[in-house]
């Protein structure tokens, strides 16, 4: 299965708090089924995310009131290094409406979130590369039925 890393904090985003955009300096093809890899690193600069921030970049409250409290201590929340879950690739533009998009950027829109029930550890990549289909049945997605197109 095609698999992406993605850094920190956004890939736990993806899964915790409805990011339903990942954005990247490049097009893809790819549809269907991708499985999300937790870089080892967080973002440069990160360590703390902070309610102004969301406020800053206007996210909607129904995010907000998601996020635990005021600091988020995200060595805590984060996995580093781990395959934690697969997404639905829909589209791939460079203008989506979402709080999560980066205009600047090419838009990957991603839907059905389906985390993994055992999250793993894999060696991150640049670019989409693929895991071994055996890992990531291991790994036993939470089963939701794909949308229909």
């Amino acid at each position: 299965m095609k698999a992406i890393s993605v850094l920190e904090p956004w890939a736990y985003c993806i899964f915790n708090l409805g990011k339903d955009v990942e954005n990247r300096s490049w097009h893809t093809h790819h549809r269907g089924p991708l499985v999300i890899c937790s870089s080892a690193r967080l973002e440069p600069g990160w360590n703390q995310i902070t309610y102004e921030y969301w406020k800053d970049y206007v996210m909607p409250e129904e995010i907000r009131a998601k996020l635990p409290g005021r600091w988020i201590d995200l060595k805590a929340l984060l996995t580093p290094g781990m395959a934690l879950g697969v997404v639905t690739v829909v589209s791939c533009q460079l203008v989506y409406a979402s709080p999560w998009a980066d205009l600047s950027q090419w838009n990957w829109v991603i839907k059905n979130p389906r985390p993994f029930a055992n999250p793993f550890a894999v060696k991150g990549r640049l670019g989409l590369y693929d895991l071994p289909d055996n890992l990531v049945m291991n790994g036993k997605p939470q089963t939701k039925k794909e949308p229909t197109q």
